[in-house]
């Protein structure tokens, strides 16, 4: 899956989810916590982004309020997961 795809999916799950605010997206930043000797991550939070910078959406959760889960293969969080820790290796 091309960068495109990856966008396109994000904006079309924002807009579900926050309506006209999300018109404008521009990006949106997902920050993840991963554990690579356990192959698990955990979401923390997005925040979304007009085209003018100004902050759309921004979701925050603690680490005690989400739940660890497993990498899935094949996705985009396995890319993210490899990237990650092959630098944590070094």
């Amino acid at each position: 899956m091309d960068e495109t795809n990856i966008f396109r999916k994000k904006k079309a799950r924002c807009d579900k989810k926050c309506g006209k605010r999300c018109e404008n997206l521009d990006c949106s930043l997902w920050f993840f916590k991963i554990d690579c000797s356990k192959r698990k991550y955990q979401w923390l939070g997005t925040i979304a982004y007009d085209s003018n910078g100004s902050i759309i959406e921004e979701k925050e959760y603690s680490e005690n309020s989400t739940i660890w889960k497993p990498v899935p293969p094949d996705t985009w969080i396995e890319q993210l997961f490899k990237e990650v820790c092959k630098k944590q290796e070094k």
